[in-house]
């Protein structure tokens, strides 16, 4: 998993390998078959098309990932879905698997917040969280 990687984006991600890797293996293994069949060059061909289509199909099948911007008075380090805090700028922006997911905010200072957030395939959206609150006393 990346470092700003939430685990959901890293089963994105693993997702979208696996499916390339087994239509790599399909075009290869369909390929293999017609040159050990001395198959003609025309059901070589047929057979490339047909493959290639089938990887469209299962890179297409892939969620789409949506995206969020932060916009920042301060920098602050932000937590996803569980994972260790990394600073955050304002600008900066996060792919994350469609779903609901949980942000939680730091200050420097101590001050921390948390928002919920439920995300569409594709979906772009712009985050300005507050930070008003006293420390958190759990630090």
């Amino acid at each position: 998993m990346l470092p700003s990687e939430t685990p959901s984006d890293a089963h994105a991600r693993r997702w979208r390998r696996t499916a390339l890797a087994a239509a790599v293996v399909c075009v290869l293994a369909a390929m293999a078959t017609s040159l050990l069949q001395n198959q003609s060059r025309g059901f070589v061909e047929r057979m490339w098309t047909f493959a290639a289509s089938q990887v469209t199909s299962i890179m297409s099948s892939a969620p789409a990932l949506a995206r969020l911007r932060f916009q920042l008075d301060e920098p602050i380090a932000i937590g996803i879905d569980g994972g260790t805090p990394s600073p955050l700028e304002n600008g900066a922006e996060r792919e994350l698997a469609p779903g609901a997911h949980t942000l939680v905010f730091e200050s420097s200072a101590g001050a921390r917040s948390h928002a919920v957030v439920k995300l569409n395939p594709g979906e772009s959206r712009t985050i300005r969280p507050s930070l008003s609150g006293p420390p958190d006393p759990r630090r």
